[in-house]
């Protein structure tokens, strides 16, 4: 999660209602004349997904020339792409479209693709600015929707970040890796999968310095232990990235095989419908991050086990939730609702905490009791993000 943050939109309302990750899902049924599409193409690949809306009436709109045309155009801060209908591509003369490989443009949450024709670009004019950007004209007649980038290009909507002055009331949120008081977290194992110890892979000699300094820090940092003297069943080889200091990488696991054995939590997981609901009507928000999220779960010693992985300087195991582990997510999912449950305009999705409010009132008493209910808990929020 992030340092609170308010994301006003100056234009008026905010049509994009949340982010959420891939696994929030939820289905549209009952909303009339409104598709939410997000633009992949197959060989690509997101952590996040976005709710979009086409919705032609409700929420945010502006006319521009297009081609000359005056168009209306539905502001969608949460789309990437900008879309065309059939209306308003034929109102505009038509033009020419370039074919494109594997387009997706696909409801939120899974459903029937969107018809793609094909894409274009297009003259856009605003207040005398003339700029040129690409268009995916689509079947049907939903209106037509410009997306976050195209927006921001044209000074349509402004996003005004600022850190809530509540967090100076409780500076130790923002201080080391925290970790949930009174509770540790299991991993549920399938004790009839047999164990598999896998070889070590050769860390590259250039490499081994940054790897020792990373795993002394999650040592000190109470995150991981080292194995002695004891029957390893499961070990896991590691993997090295890069990060964004060129002096540090990033450890992670490879648990594919120890993931065979992990069974998978079913908590629920807010669906869009629902998000939609409790966000109506909401015009202040804060989106929180904490630090190193899975971390500040401690698992408890029997679930220990299965996370451990051998390095060119030992084998050690996770003591904390780590990342790679398959029901990772769901766990995180769980902990943090039961957390923060008793807050009203405060609801987490995965690893982010939305606060909301209708008013500044509303959102900063969210606030307040957000941060005390997780300075009761022992977590901590990251501050620069």
């Amino acid at each position: 999660m992030s340092t609170p943050k308010h994301n006003r939109w100056t234009n008026g309302q905010l049509d994009r209602v949340c982010r959420a990750k891939k696994r929030a899902s939820g289905q549209h049924r009952n909303y009339k004349h409104v598709r939410e599409v997000d633009f992949r193409h197959e060989a690509e690949s997101s952590e996040e997904e976005y709710m979009y809306s086409i919705n032609g009436k409700k929420g945010p709109q502006k006319t521009l020339k297009v081609n000359g045309v005056l168009c209306d155009f539905l502001l969608d801060t949460g789309a990437s792409v900008n879309v065309l209908d059939q209306t308003t591509y034929v109102k505009i003369g038509s033009p020419k479209l370039e074919k494109e490989s594997n387009p997706a443009l696909v409801p939120f949450g899974g459903g029937k693709q969107l018809t793609v024709f094909g894409s274009c670009q297009l003259k856009i004019e605003w207040k005398g600015v003339v700029q040129s950007h690409k268009f995916y004209v689509v079947k049907g007649n939903y209106g037509a929707l410009l997306g976050y980038q195209t927006c921001m290009s044209f000074g349509l909507v402004q996003v005004v970040h600022q850190l809530s002055p509540i967090a100076d009331r409780y500076p130790e949120l923002f201080v080391g890796i925290g970790k949930l008081k009174d509770r540790t977290v299991r991993i549920h194992v399938d004790e009839s999968v047999k164990p598999v110890a896998q070889r070590s892979r050769r860390t590259p000699f250039h490499l081994r310095p940054k790897v020792e300094a990373e795993l002394q820090k999650l040592l000190v940092d109470d995150i991981i232990e080292r194995v002695k003297d004891e029957p390893t069943l499961w070990i896991s080889p590691i993997v090295c990235g890069p990060k964004k200091n060129p002096e540090e990488i990033r450890v992670c696991v490879d648990m594919r095989e120890a993931n065979k054995a992990i069974i998978r939590e079913r908590h629920l997981i807010p669906t869009i419908d629902e998000l939609i609901h409790d966000l109506n009507g909401a015009a202040v928000f804060s989106k929180l991050d904490l630090r190193q999220g899975y971390h500040q779960l401690e698992l408890e010693p029997a679930s220990r086990s299965i996370t451990t992985f051998n390095t060119h300087v030992g084998i050690f195991r996770y003591k904390r939730l780590n990342f790679g582990v398959s029901a990772a997510s769901e766990i995180f999912q769980e902990t943090i609702r039961s957390a923060i449950q008793g807050v009203r305009g405060a609801k987490n999705i995965s690893d982010d905490i939305l606060v909301f409010g209708k008013t500044q009132e509303d959102h900063d008493a969210a606030l307040t009791e957000t941060f005390k209910a997780l300075q009761d808990s022992g977590l901590k929020l990251d501050l620069p993000k």
